[in-house]
């Protein structure tokens, strides 16, 4: 296993989890759990436009890309329509809670390709 892809992924798992726990600090928990839930959307979004994988077979297909819309419309609507537990009046959240997130999504989202391309 190359050298620089096992510092890639720990430089990835390192910051993301740093981010992830700057984030719950300045976030409220319900937000941070809804956006950490449709973590399978980053993932989707980097195998579909960032991939490095050149195995036919370790490559998204059509129909995971609409599993994982599926999944977090899914989430969204649970959150938003039905009788969710993040229903409270406490909805704080700040602009470097949500941007965090949103790293911490990204870098998500690359590990599982960083893991298929050490398989191929």
């Amino acid at each position: 296993m190359p050298r620089a892809n096992v510092i890639a992924c720990a430089i990835i798992v390192n910051l993301s989890t740093v981010t992830y726990l700057i984030a719950v600090y300045v976030t409220s928990y319900p937000v941070v759990v809804m956006v950490k839930s449709c973590n399978i959307v980053s993932v989707v979004l980097v195998g579909v436009c960032c991939s490095r994988v050149r195995d036919k077979s370790l490559k998204l297909g059509p129909k995971k890309i609409a599993v994982a819309f599926l999944v977090s419309v899914g989430i969204l609507l649970y959150n938003f329509a039905g009788n969710s537990p993040s229903k409270t009046n406490d909805r704080s959240s700040s602009y470097l809670g949500i941007f965090l997130l949103i790293v911490s999504l990204i870098l998500d989202g690359f590990l599982p390709d960083f893991q298929a391309v050490l398989k191929s």
